[in-house]
């Protein structure tokens, strides 16, 4: 068959997709169909390629045009089809597409690339409520480089002051994704970044920021104190214990850090650029030992109910998914 007949075939299966009539099993039986008439797999795989790219170009020129979201353009629709049929193809034990197993990844760099910020979080939901599937052996083998390029290209998109948030989840996807033995996440040829120079203030700056910090606390302590009198007088018709002695605590810790621990702190950030620098001489090596002083401080502040669940959760998660890889890996 040619091309242009695949083409046609391809696009009368995706608009009954999108008009609700099929669903991605269907579209695989009659991908089945094509597959006897053709003697190249990797020949169709690249027509199945071109037929939803395009019909995707189509859909986003439809969303320019009345001016819609990607929801209610079928953008996101169409992604989800392109995921689903992915796995139900590389399932297949006789004459599977392996190719089919970067077409989601293929699609999402497509989308990615001509929309605007909102349009890219909104592609970024999705991909985070599909990560269980695009993570998974059989196509993550396939489009593992699409992914990492099309993550990069919006890094740099972004902005690191302004949509920080938005660059966290982007890579707290990546690490959740690769493994700690991917060859992109090593140093090979161990280089290290020491022009990333960390400035902090001076202890004279420091120190006049904290006794404005500490003012605002205490001043906020002294009218919360204030308010909490008042309420029991209205309650209970009995003042309440005065607490103000305690006003000067702040923070989870009971008070506000010195400044030897703020330059420890931050002060660290030199080894972590430079990962070598501890090993240059004794002097240097014993600063660095004493800055680990900062591990005895987070100690003795424990995580609240709430960090401990998210934190359990994460590892949790990342177990499942190790154990998930190595299963299909076996």
């Amino acid at each position: 068959m040619s091309l242009h007949n695949n083409l046609a075939i391809i696009k009368g299966e995706l608009e009954s997709i999108q008009n609700g009539e099929k669903k991605p099993e269907q579209f695989v039986a009659s991908i089945a169909e094509l597959k006897e008439k053709m003697t190249s797999m990797e020949e169709l795989g690249t027509d199945i390629e071109l037929g939803c790219r395009l019909f995707l170009e189509n859909l986003l020129v439809k969303k320019a045009m009345q001016k819609t979201s990607l929801e209610q353009s079928g953008v996101l629709q169409l992604l989800n089809f392109a995921i689903d049929y992915a796995l139900l193809e590389t399932s297949l034990t006789e004459k599977p597409i392996v190719s089919a197993g970067k077409l989601p990844y293929l699609l999402l760099e497509d989308v990615l690339e001509g929309q605007s910020l909102e349009g890219c979080k909104e592609v970024w939901t999705l991909m985070e409520a599909r990560t269980a599937h695009l993570t998974t052996n059989q196509l993550f083998q396939r489009g593992k480089l699409i992914l990492l390029r099309l993550c990069n290209s919006l890094l740099r998109r972004l902005s690191k002051t302004s949509e920080n948030q938005f660059c966290g989840r982007v890579l707290l996807y990546l690490a959740a994704a690769y493994p700690l033995s991917e060859r992109s996440a090593i140093n090979v040829t161990g280089k290290a970044n020491t022009g990333n120079v960390t400035f902090f203030e001076e202890e004279e700056e420091f120190r006049k920021a904290m006794a404005s910090l500490q003012d605002d606390e205490e001043d906020a302590s002294t009218a919360g104190v204030e308010e909490t009198k008042n309420e029991s007088k209205v309650t209970n018709g009995v003042v309440g214990m005065d607490t103000s002695e305690d006003s000067g605590k702040t923070g989870s810790g009971g008070g506000f850090i010195d400044y030897p621990f703020y330059q420890a702190f931050w002060g660290i950030q030199s080894f972590f650029c430079d990962p070598n620098k501890g090993s240059q001489s004794k002097p240097v090596f014993d600063e660095l030992i004493s800055s680990m002083s900062i591990l005895t401080a987070f100690e003795g502040n424990s995580f609240s109910d709430m960090d401990q669940a998210s934190l359990e959760k994460g590892l949790t998660c990342r177990v499942e998914r190790h154990h998930r890889k190595r299963s299909a890996s076996l």
